[in-house]
């Protein structure tokens, strides 16, 4: 089992975080206060577009902050959930017997492994592509597995491939 973290490389506490998100907010709120006021803007469509921008930035926080992976891997299945503070939620299982191809994702070439689903933090290119076929479709999963737990899955694939 392996649990995949977004890095903390700016903003490395929790509670820093929560001061500079409530910070922003009130920074906004003043913003579209005096966009209305001093330059006569209807309030409508500055809160329309200051909420807007507070929606967007809250999603980028969930995103880049708060959501981690867990990759699980057993003799014959590999199972990912996504976790989002103390809630769980599985993303995908696949038999080990599945996959046709596991590979660095910059190798991927567009449009091939059918529809991706991406389960890790960062760079996308730096991610390991896992190509497995369900219900006669391919579909990748972009994974953010370390050294180790690729090659636990690579060995563990070769060996249900085998037998």
């Amino acid at each position: 089992m392996e649990k995949s973290e977004p890095r903390r490389s700016f903003i490395r506490s929790d509670g820093l975080l929560y001061v500079l998100l409530l910070v922003g907010v009130v920074s906004i709120i003043v913003l579209g206060t005096t966009l209305s006021e001093r330059y006569g803007w209807p309030r409508a469509y500055t809160q329309i577009a200051l909420y807007a921008i507070l929606i967007a930035i809250g999603i980028a926080v969930y995103r880049v902050r708060l959501m981690s992976f867990r990759y699980s891997l057993t003799d014959r299945m590999l199972t990912v959930d996504r976790i989002v503070g103390k809630k769980e939620r599985a993303e995908a299982h696949v038999h080990l017997s599945d996959i046709c191809r596991i590979r660095p994702c910059a190798a991927l070439s567009e449009g091939e492994g059918g529809r991706h689903l991406k389960l890790c933090h960062g760079n996308r290119a730096a991610a390991t592509a896992v190509t497995y076929r369900v219900g006669g479709e391919e579909r990748t999963l972009l994974l953010g597995l370390s050294e180790e737990m690729k090659e636990r899955l690579i060995a563990q694939w070769k060996t249900v491939r085998r037998s």
